[in-house]
């Protein structure tokens, strides 16, 4: 007998990215705590970054398709009933780029090492060639990040570099140097991550756009982690009574949310069933063609007051 164990391949394979943009502040609810703040946002329990769990974006879907008798008699092969299991998973969301308070500019946006590694370890698995090109070029960039030291970062553009940048009402500062590496990077981002009508880019983006082309900053993991908790907004609730929508007794309590412009990435699975079985594809198929769409959904609580609206965007 030969050495090499068997290789069983997934019954799910990784076919798509989609990104997600946070258009008003989300709550994406994770534990209520015993603390300073009452209702904190989901997080990665190895890294504390914030992140948005598969089954919220999964669910979140499942609900809009329902509610605009969408896809109606395709959701059971889409998401699963109690008779069969879902053909199309969604893994964890991770943040991109994370939009940040600052001095000049206004804010910018944030991003390092681990969210890069991360994202580029999943296109590897869509479009390899480009994945390796991007991982030639993040190696560079990261090399030269460790060169720098803790209180500095790589920019995108020159108009920041030697600047030292003020981050969170002046709790941080960030000594920025160039690289045109990172720049690629971020070309790369943009070039995937934008919401497109046709060629144009959909309408108020451009405006981001240019924010991410010319402000964006790759900083250490452990200064990202304290900006991406630091820069959540912290707001106070108060509870209503259901009958009389009058203000509850002693309901004050504390809301994280993660900020507007934020942007995730989710890796996208189908199920090998998909192209075996003539009517599972053919709902997974329908259900691609809808993300194309650049669809907007609600994830997370507040729905009612407007806040949790996710535009999406599929790649390739």
């Amino acid at each position: 007998m030969g050495n090499k164990l068997a290789s069983i391949s997934s019954v799910y394979r990784l076919e798509k990215i989609v990104y997600l943009w946070c258009e008003t502040p989300c709550f994406p609810g994770g534990e209520r705590e015993v603390g300073a703040i009452d209702l904190r946002v989901q997080r990665d329990s190895l890294t504390k970054i914030p992140i948005l769990e598969g089954t919220t974006i999964k669910g979140a879907l499942r609900s809009y398709f329902k509610i605009s008798n969408t896809l109606t008699n395709e959701i059971p092969y889409i998401f699963g009933d109690l008779t069969q299991a879902g053909n199309v998973i969604f893994s964890r969301a991770h943040i991109l780029l994370f939009p940040v308070r600052a001095f000049v500019p206004p804010f910018l946006f944030v991003t390092s090492p681990q969210q890069i590694n991360i994202w580029i370890q999943s296109l590897s698995d869509i479009k390899l060639k480009e994945a390796e090109d991007m991982q030639n070029n993040f190696r560079l960039t990261y090399g030269t990040l460790l060169k720098l030291g803790e209180n500095a970062g790589i920019c995108s553009s020159k108009s920041l570099a030697e600047q030292e940048v003020i981050l969170l009402d002046g709790e941080m500062t960030i000594k920025c140097e160039y690289s045109e590496n990172f720049e690629s990077l971020i070309s790369s981002i943009l070039n995937q991550a934008l919401p497109r009508m046709g060629e144009n880019i959909w309408a108020g983006y451009e405006y981001i756009q240019d924010i991410i082309r010319e402000d964006t900053i790759l900083v250490p993991d452990g200064k990202f982690r304290e900006i991406a908790n630091k820069g959540l907004e912290v707001v106070i609730r108060i509870a209503l009574e259901y009958e009389t929508k009058t203000v509850r007794r002693g309901a004050l309590f504390y809301q994280e949310r993660i900020p507007r412009y934020t942007l995730f990435f989710a890796p996208l699975y189908i199920s090998v069933r998909a192209s075996l079985k003539n009517e599972i594809n053919d709902a997974v198929n329908k259900f691609i063609s809808q993300l194309k769409n650049n669809l907007v959904i609600n994830i997370g609580g507040d729905e009612s007051t407007g806040k949790g609206r996710m535009r999406l965007v599929l790649w390739p």
